[in-house]
């Protein structure tokens, strides 16, 4: 058909004119409809761009928030590993003071024992020669210090005793004769030979024996003379009469 009508057309010799406006309005048409599809186009990229721009701008909120919750969620477990971390080395540490406590403790128990082995071991050893314990010493100390109290309190005691009793039996050898008197006394280094009413000894010994002969010997050289013997206590014991038979 389309051959047809090219046989009709090469067949008609149309004018100029119209072959030109035969070419001219498929060109035009053509020209139109590109046209009309360019705003066609622009307007619907405009419309889509509206459309893009809104769901670019819904996406961007929608990210936003996506990315608000993600980082509450990622600073909550955060906290959360930083609270553990903290609870795990309060933990921890706790059970390294209880440790370095215990450790301790044993230590100081284990010290304490060796210190009473060596000093058992030290005490056993001293024993052994013969060197007294410082509980020994302690005690003998406390002996001594006793003992030395008790001597001084007799101490004190015999020289009252002394003084009382040679007063009154001077006094009456002297009222029986007017001889000299001498007395044998007890005193704090022995035995004192003195003169009645004299404040000094003649002579002290150390035993009664050695005072004895002593005062024989001032009392012979000193006649007619008494010498009276006194006790331990100071009692008068005996009496020896010199040159007046």
């Amino acid at each position: 058909m389309a051959k047809k009508k090219l046989k009709k057309k090469t067949a008609t010799k149309p004018s100029s004119k119209s072959g030109i406006n035969q070419f001219a309005d498929p060109v035009l048409d053509s020209a139109r409809d590109i046209w009309r599809a360019g705003l066609g186009a622009l307007a619907m990229a405009q419309k889509e761009s509206g459309k893009v721009m809104e769901q670019g701008t819904a996406l961007f909120d929608k990210l936003v928030a996506e990315g608000a919750r993600l980082e509450e969620e990622g600073r909550k477990a955060t906290d959360d590993s930083v609270a553990r971390v903290r609870k795990g080395a309060a933990g921890v540490r706790d059970d390294i003071e209880s440790r370095l406590g215990a450790a301790r403790k044993q230590a100081e128990d284990r010290w304490d024992k060796l210190e009473s082995v060596f000093e058992q071991r030290v005490a056993r050893a001293m024993a052994g020669l013969g060197v007294p314990s410082a509980d020994d010493l302690n005690r003998l100390s406390a002996q001594v210090e006793r003992l030395g109290r008790q001597v001084a309190e007799l101490a004190e005691q015999r020289q009252a005793a002394a003084k009382a009793a040679a007063k009154p039996a001077a006094k009456a050898v002297a009222k029986k004769s007017g001889d000299a008197v001498y007395h044998l006394v007890p005193s704090d280094d022995g035995w004192a030979v003195r003169a009645e009413g004299s404040k000094s000894d003649l002579s002290v010994h150390g035993t009664k024996r050695e005072g004895l002969e002593a005062a024989r010997g001032v009392a012979q050289a000193h006649e007619p003379s008494r010498l009276v013997v006194h006790k331990t206590d100071g009692t008068i014991q005996t009496s020896y009469h010199y040159g007046d038979d």
